[in-house]
């Protein structure tokens, strides 16, 4: 099954940091997600994940960046692919949790 980029992220950082024992099956789809990531969508978030752990990916609550809780600017969100963006302070990557369930 193929996911979009915003789905296949979000599993990817559940797996990555699951505090339970990953299966055979939850190791093939880790590498399922990074397979259907954009390169510099992965390379990115592994950067950010190195830095933040498990706060490299952080949900938008009105406007806010819940990593940093910094406001984004009226300028609008810097948006790397379909639905995921990047704060323009902390340079967490973010979502809109409505964005999951489209």
């Amino acid at each position: 099954m193929l996911l979009n980029t915003l789905p296949a992220l979000f599993l990817l950082h559940e797996l990555k940091h699951s505090s339970r024992v990953l299966t055979t099956h939850d190791e093939d789809e880790l590498r399922r997600c990074e397979a259907e990531l954009a390169s510099d969508i992965l390379k990115r978030y592994q950067i950010l994940e190195e830095r933040f752990g498990d706060e490299a990916l952080a949900p938008l609550h009105k406007e806010i960046c819940t990593g940093c809780n910094m406001h984004q600017p009226r300028s609008g969100f810097i948006e790397l692919a379909s639905q995921i963006y990047q704060c323009h302070y902390c340079r967490r990557l973010l979502y809109n949790p409505e964005d999951l369930y489209d």
